[in-house]
């Protein structure tokens, strides 16, 4: 087994190298728990840094988690950490607004808890539906939904914050949670198509939009008529 980010024979658990952990060990709920937690403290890499090479090379950073290497990218617990962090200035800054929508959460959760609550688990199922095809388990798609929404959450809540402070949008427009989503069900296409060629990424496009407006219709039908949700 080679190290898969400097290609040296492994001779143990850690590269000789460049010093990646090589787990051996398939993902599980378990170990992407544990990843979460025992990565915030973990900060001798730049964060940006980790967020270009996320959006560059999305299928060797995330296809190296899956396959058990550890330590040399982010972990998708540590990128979650840090757009959470963001989320919560930024929040802060445009009165409880993210990526355009205003949550009113009553002082339970903070504002970017909320959006992650509502937000990853609907894109995780969209894309755990869409590419089905591929057989990546459900907690795969968790893992890559992490990467891909706090890689780009954390770029377009930037722009987004420039873009308030100068004027140029309202801080009420809808256009960025839109955005983001477009970016993230691109990515996943070029994620998880296989064999890649333009035309399959277009059509996985197409399909994971379909499927996620399905999913959005669906749950709200079903707040409406349980009467969790009033429409004017």
């Amino acid at each position: 087994m080679d190290c898969s980010g400097c290609n040296t024979s492994l001779k143990g658990k850690y590269c000789e190298n460049c010093g990646q952990k090589y787990t051996n060990k398939k993902l599980s709920f378990k170990s992407l728990i544990s990843d979460v937690f025992s990565s915030l403290t973990d900060v001798e890499k730049n964060i940006f840094l980790n967020v270009y090479t996320v959006i560059r090379f999305p299928k060797k950073v995330i296809g190296n988690y899956f396959n058990g290497f550890r330590g040399y990218y982010y972990s998708p617990g540590k990128m979650l950490f840090y757009f959470i962090t963001i989320a919560g200035i930024s929040s802060l800054l445009l009165g409880n607004t993210l990526f355009g929508i205003t949550f009113d959460s009553n002082g339970v959760l903070s504002e970017s808890m909320a959006f992650a609550i509502i937000y990853f688990p609907i894109l995780s199922l969209s894309s755990f539906l869409t590419y089905r095809r591929y057989k990546k388990k459900y907690l795969e798609h968790v893992a890559s939904t992490i990467y891909l929404i706090s890689a780009f959450g954390i770029i377009v809540l930037l722009i987004e914050n420039v873009f308030i402070y100068f004027s140029i949008t309202s801080q009420k427009n809808a256009n960025w949670i839109f955005l983001l989503t477009g970016f993230v069900i691109i990515w996943n296409a070029i994620l998880f198509t296989t064999p890649s060629s333009i035309l399959k990424i277009i059509l996985n496009i197409v399909l994971e939009s379909l499927v996620l407006t399905c999913i959005v219709i669906f749950a709200i039908l079903a707040l409406y008529f349980s009467g969790s949700l009033v429409l004017n």
